[in-house]
C-alpha cells in the first residue's frame, strides 16, 4: 500500500507512465494536514486515508489508452461485489462478518468438543 500511495498520490509526476495524467485533488479535513507530509503508516486513520486515496486515483486512470477522453467509462466495480458489506475477521474461524445477510458457518468438523468434565 505504501508503494502505491507514493507512486499514485505523493509523486505521480515522477513516474513516466503517470506524468501526463490529471488526477482529482485530495484534500484533508481540518486537523489532519500532517497527512500531507506522509503521516504514519499503520496508524489506523492514515492507513484508511492511504487506501481511499489510492482507490480514488486508480479509478481515475484511463481504461485502455492514456490518451482516452476524460469521459471514458470507469472500469467495472463488479470485482468488489463479493466484498461488499463485509468486515474481515482475523484470528477467527469466521472469514468475515456480514453486515447484510447471512454469515457462512465455518467448517468445524476437525474440532472435538468435550463437555461435562468434572
Amino acid at each position: 500500500l505504501g508503494d502505491l500511495f507514493q507512486t499514485l498520490v505523493q509523486k505521480p509526476k515522477e513516474n513516466r507512465h503517470l506524468m501526463d495524467l490529471e488526477f482529482p485533488p485530495i484534500e484533508h479535513a481540518a486537523g489532519f494536514q500532517s497527512y500531507d507530509e506522509g503521516g504514519q503508516a499503520h496508524d489506523a486513520g492514515f492507513d484508511a486515508f492511504m487506501t481511499a486515496a489510492v482507490f480514488a486515483r486508480l479509478l481515475s486512470l484511463p481504461t485502455n489508452d492514456p490518451k482516452s477522453p476524460p469521459s471514458a467509462p470507469l472500469p467495472s466495480l463488479d470485482v468488489f461485489q463479493p466484498s461488499l458489506n463485509r468486515i474481515a475477521l482475523y484470528g477467527s474461524d469466521y472469514p468475515f462478518a456480514s453486515l447484510s445477510g447471512q454469515q457462512p458457518e465455518p467448517d468445524r468438523r476437525h474440532l472435538l468438543l468435550l463437555g461435562n468434565i468434572p
